[in-house]
């Protein structure tokens, strides 16, 4: 037998097809016996003689799957709450990789520099948080626009 939707060859049996997944409709002799009435005055020899399967091509929507991926924004304020207030550690929430980077610059250089360095790298990671946030932010809605615009083709 063939899908009714893409042709493709599958099992007699079968209700749906193995390859685009549409619903296959058949109609056997005992349906078909219902629905239409015999024409024939001579019932009994029709009744003897097999009625052959018809298919009936019943067109069904396709449903694709949409895989939406959905990331939560970034809050600024609270990005530049955490990293005015703990630096490096702060910066973490907007950046791992900036948080990291940041404290570990911030373990050699304030020891070195005996603090003064905090009023370098401190800065550095409020600008670098709120560049990060920006960053991840700009990625959403982008990604976002992205999937409205496959969803409306």
């Amino acid at each position: 037998m063939k899908c009714v939707k893409c042709q493709a060859e599958i099992d007699d049996d079968s209700i749906f097809c193995s390859e685009c997944g549409a619903k296959q409709t058949t109609v056997t002799a005992d349906t078909a016996a219902n629905v239409a009435p015999s024409t024939s005055n001579n019932e009994s020899s029709t009744a003897s003689q097999p009625m052959p399967q018809i298919q009936v091509n019943v067109q069904q929507p396709q449903m694709v799957p949409q895989l939406l991926m959905m990331q939560n924004k970034k809050s600024m304020g609270i990005a530049l709450l955490l990293s005015l207030l703990f630096g490096p550690l702060g910066l973490l929430y907007s950046s791992i990789m900036g948080g990291v980077v940041m404290l570990v610059l911030s373990l050699i250089i304030v020891p070195l520099t005996l603090g003064i360095g905090a009023l370098i790298t401190w800065p550095i990671c409020v600008i670098w948080s709120i560049i990060a946030v920006r960053k991840h932010n700009a990625e959403i809605d982008r990604a976002i626009m992205v999937q409205n615009q496959q969803m409306q083709q």
